[in-house]
């Protein structure tokens, strides 16, 4: 089941931190110029807004990075992920503390349930030294790009956590796969 683009929500705060990244990185002027479908001031953290608008940003920081476009989703993702970890001590301190199955098992419940309406379902499994992350992106409004922010945001997450791991994006979508695959490697 996939949803029209319409159905897809994501939250204020995850518009507001790509867009915080793109003011750290090229500036507020150059944020305050950019052709979106809103007015960046209105976004609220936990109001629900149309996906579309997540969309615009991603079609902004293409633009913005022409031939390095996977490197800056990439860099993207983890930068949100650590902003949001920033300063919260005793949030670092769980998430140090718990084995990092549990933190991404949690994370993709949160991304389902919190984050996004209709726009991933994913899930994780653990054998051995590997964690697999199998995600699906459901909004009939997808794109490559989103793919890179999961992958940096996991390189995040694996760096707020402390863990030694790696991780990669294994299998595609938009490389003819049936779903995205991230696979991360416990190195501990």
């Amino acid at each position: 089941m996939s949803y029209l683009p319409d159905d897809c929500k994501i939250k204020g705060s995850l518009i507001k931190g790509l867009l915080f990244y793109m003011q750290k990185k090229w500036g507020k002027t150059y944020v305050e110029s950019l052709k979106l479908p809103f007015k960046i001031d209105e976004i609220k953290d936990g109001k629900y807004y149309p996906y579309s608008w997540m969309r615009a940003v991603h079609h902004e920081l293409l633009k913005k990075n022409p031939g390095k476009e996977e490197i800056a989703f990439r860099n993207a993702g983890r930068s949100v992920v650590e902003a949001t970890m920033e300063g919260k001590f005793f949030v670092n301190y769980i998430v140090r503390k718990r084995p990092l199955e549990k933190t991404i098992s949690d994370l993709l419940k949160a991304w389902e349930k919190e984050s996004f309406e209709g726009v991933f379902k994913g899930r994780s499994t653990k054998n051995e030294n590997k964690i697999l992350i199998t995600l699906d992106q459901m909004c009939d409004d997808r794109g490559e790009e989103v793919c890179w922010l999961n992958l940096g945001g996991i390189e995040g997450i694996i760096k707020v956590s402390g863990k030694n791991a790696t991780v990669k994006h294994t299998k595609c979508i938009f490389h003819g796969d049936e779903r995205c695959v991230y696979e991360i490697e416990l190195n501990d």
